[in-house]
C-alpha cells in the first residue's frame, strides 16, 4: 500500500514529474547515514524512461540502481511515475544524470513517508534534524511545492499541507518562489482510498529538477503523499 513520503533535494539536483507506481511501496525515514532517493518521472514515453535513466546515468559516470521489483512496479498496470533508485555519489551524482535526463521531473532525498498526512507528520518528526537542516538554515531561500499524480489537491488543501510541513520543519530561511536555493515538495499520489481526510500519499526531502519537461531548476526538497495506505 501507499503512502506519505517527504524528502527534500540539494539545488544541484535536476527534477521531472512523475506518476506514482499503482502499488504502493513505502520509502523508509532517511538517515543521514542512509539517505534514500526517489526518482519522480513523466508520465510520457513510458517503456523509454528507465532505459534513459540508465543510459544518462552511464554518460555522466554515474552508478544509479533500481531493484527489479520496483522497475516491475513503476510499469505495472498503466505505469507509475515513482521509483526508488540508489545513487553511489549521492545528490550530486544524481544532479549530473537529471541534467542529461529529458524523462526524469525530480530527484528527491527522501526523509520520511507515510500512508497518510499524520503517519508523515510523525515519520518526519522522528527524522535526524541534521537531515534537513542544511536546507532550512538562515540566509538561505526556499518555496514549497506540491505536486502529484493522479489528482490535484484544492488551493485550501494545498496551502494546509503547505502550513503544516513549515510547522514541522521550522524553515528559517526566506520564502522565494522565483529561483530558491531550495524547494521542499510535497509528492501526493492521489490513488486509493483518501487518508487523514485527504485522498493521497505523500513523502517529503531535498532535492532539485533536471532538464526535462516540468522539471525545477532550483535545489528541491520535498514531501509526496498517497491516499492509499502505503
Amino acid at each position: 500500500s501507499r503512502g506519505v513520503t517527504m524528502s527534500a533535494m540539494p539545488p544541484s539536483i535536476d527534477t521531472r514529474a512523475l506518476e506514482p507506481p499503482t502499488s504502493a511501496t513505502t520509502v523508509a525515514t532517511t538517515v543521514a547515514s542512509s539517505v534514500s532517493h526517489l526518482c519522480h518521472f513523466v508520465h510520457e514515453w513510458l517503456d523509454f524512461r528507465v532505459p534513459e535513466l540508465l543510459a544518462a546515468a552511464e554518460a555522466v559516470g554515474v552508478d544509479v540502481s533500481a531493484t527489479d521489483a520496483d522497475i516491475d512496479e513503476l510499469s505495472a498496470g498503466a505505469g507509475g511515475v515513482y521509483l526508488p533508485v540508489s545513487c553511489s555519489s549521492g545528490s550530486a551524482g544524481l544532479a549530473r544524470v537529471a541534467a542529461r535526463a529529458v524523462l526524469v521531473k525530480r530527484f528527491v532525498e527522501v526523509w520520511a513517508s507515510g500512508a497518510s498526512i499524520a503517519e508523515l507528520e510523525g515519520r518526519l518528526r522522528a527524522c535526524p534534524a541534521e537531515v534537513y537542516a542544511p536546507y532550512l538554515r538562515e540566509g538561505s531561500s526556499f518555496k514549497v511545492v506540491v505536486d502529484g499524480y493522479g489528482g490535484s489537491a484544492s488551493e485550501p488543501d494545498r496551502l494546509e499541507l503547505i502550513t503544516r510541513l513549515a510547522k514541522l520543519l521550522s524553515p528559517r530561511g526566506k520564502v522565494r518562489l522565483k529561483s530558491p536555493d531550495y524547494t521542499l515538495v510535497l509528492l501526493v499520489d492521489f490513488v486509493g482510498p483518501a487518508a487523514g481526510g485527504t485522498a493521497g500519499d505523500a513523502a517529503a526531502g531535498a532535492g532539485s529538477g533536471g532538464g526535462g519537461r516540468g522539471g525545477d531548476r532550483g535545489g528541491e526538497g520535498g514531501a509526496r503523499r498517497r491516499s492509499e495506505e502505503r
